[in-house]
């Protein structure tokens, strides 16, 4: 088991966030002087399972703090406390306190989220699954196509200002007028020609 001077580890599923840690070691150890780490409480249970397993059930927590001087050893259950831990738990809890501040193992997870981390978790918080079952995607492209079948099936468009159009009817207006007349524009320059010489 590692020396120290002090340590003090708490944990409270119930009440907090985050998982305090503070340990000095003892003269002749790195580093001499106090260090303290608060580390997210759902992100360490993700890499801690024997944390995770401690705090199953009806235990929500667990308040350590051992000098010198001072021994507090509480285990925290919804509806009591106990002074006492297993060895095994001790010797885990005391060494997960120097991983944290000796060897600064968790300090990634002290990072601040990334981009896509913050965007899924806003998206989390803001929209359920019901909110996006009522969001309504339109496929623009989708509904010009259909526009463009009924309009082969003989069925006006309908334009922004609410008019019905027809583009059979404009098309005819426009190509197949039969009072225009029909022009032959090479015959055109080559009489142009003709009359210049």
């Amino acid at each position: 088991m590692s020396k120290f001077k002090y340590l003090k580890f708490n944990v409270d599923d119930l009440k907090q966030s985050m998982v305090f840690f503070e340990y000095l070691a003892d003269e002749g150890d790195e580093p001499t002087k106090l260090v303290d780490r608060a580390i997210p409480l759902t992100k360490l249970l993700e890499v801690e399972t024997k944390l995770a397993e401690f705090l199953e059930g009806d235990v929500v927590g667990v308040y350590l703090e051992q000098s010198a001087n001072m021994n507090v050893v509480e285990k925290h259950w919804v509806d009591r406390v106990e002074n006492e831990l297993t060895e095994e738990n001790l010797a885990y809890f005391i060494e997960l306190t120097k991983r944290a501040c000796v060897d600064r193992e968790f300090d990634e997870l002290l990072k601040p989220p990334s981009i896509d981390e913050q965007v899924e978790d806003f998206i989390k918080e803001f929209f359920t699954d019901e909110d996006s079952e009522d969001i309504e995607q339109k496929d623009f492209l989708e509904e010009f196509f259909s526009d463009l079948e009924s309009e082969a099936d003989g069925q006006p468009l309908k334009t922004k200002k609410g008019s019905n159009r027809s583009l059979t009817n404009e098309f005819d207006k426009e190509f197949n007028n039969k009072s225009a007349t029909a022009r032959d524009f090479l015959s055109e320059f080559f009489a142009e020609i003709e009359e210049k010489d």
